[in-house]
């Protein structure tokens, strides 16, 4: 397929969302219908969109609905750059006393997009990621508190399409080991990963009104900080950084619904 044949196939694939989410539920003959293609063309539309989670079939019924995946992703849409524009300042900050990188990230689909990093200005990152760099959501410390905190119908959406792209294998032996993960992470309300890998990680979620927007996180070297002083040291800095990110960005929330208002 030539790059005009997936531009057209996008298209296709976004109207086809705008469509859903005006009319709240279609079936495959309305969305070919509403598309102006042939039911097949619209058929392979719709099961991509319910490939990726995007889209789900009622039960007993041949019809369509949006999904909570489609949901965190309208929602978060003018959210995250204004969580970016909060974010950016305070972190830097912090990062110009810590000597280890730190980054931020949300939700994008079942992956996690890093919004800002400081990665570039790290001497001691064993691996630069960058503002734009995508993770899958169970590689991610950010990514698993995301799953740890949502509500349960989002939670279980994401897990669906992580499901279904055979993403559990690489990270989690089992689904049980995966469960304790997130209920720990649930009750500790920070995730240290330190066990895989030369890096070791530490993040903590970014609440606003009872809603998990993302994640910040810390990465070290394992044989340069323990466990215990991960938390002892870095766990305080960067719960109070949470602190100043979402006061910034609960301040612009604010302005920018003045100006809707006035």
């Amino acid at each position: 397929m030539d790059d005009s044949s997936n531009l057209q196939t996008l298209r296709r694939g976004l109207t086809a969302l705008q469509y859903m989410n005006e009319v709240g539920t279609a079936n495959l003959a309305q969305v070919a219908r509403h598309l102006k293609v042939p039911r097949s063309n619209a058929h392979r539309i719709i099961q991509t969109l319910v490939g990726e989670g995007y889209l789900e079939r009622l039960p007993s019924s041949r019809l369509y609905k949006l999904t909570a995946l489609v949901k965190q992703l309208s929602a978060g849409f003018d959210d995250d750059d204004l969580l970016t524009k909060a974010a950016q300042p305070a972190i830097e900050r912090l990062a110009e006393e810590l000597v280890w990188p730190i980054a931020m990230a949300t939700p994008y689909g079942a992956n996690m997009l890093v919004r800002v990093s400081t990665d570039y200005r790290s001497p001691v990152a064993l691996v630069r990621t960058h503002s734009g760099y995508v993770t899958p959501m169970l590689q991610a410390t950010t990514g698993l508190l995301f799953l740890a905190l949502s509500n349960e119908e989002t939670r279980n959406q994401v897990v669906g399409v992580i499901e279904k792209q055979n993403q559990f294998a690489p990270f989690f032996e089992s689904h049980s080991e995966f469960q304790k993960v997130l209920r720990q992470a649930r009750k500790d309300r920070y995730i240290i990963q330190d066990t895989r890998f030369a890096e070791g990680s530490l993040g903590v979620p970014l609440l606003w009104e009872k809603r998990i927007l993302g994640g910040l996180v810390v990465r070290y070297i394992r044989k340069a900080v323990t466990r215990k002083q991960a938390i002892a040291e870095l766990l305080p800095k960067l719960l109070k950084l949470s602190e100043e990110v979402i006061d910034a960005f609960d301040t612009l929330m604010k302005a920018k619904n003045n100006e809707h208002h006035s």
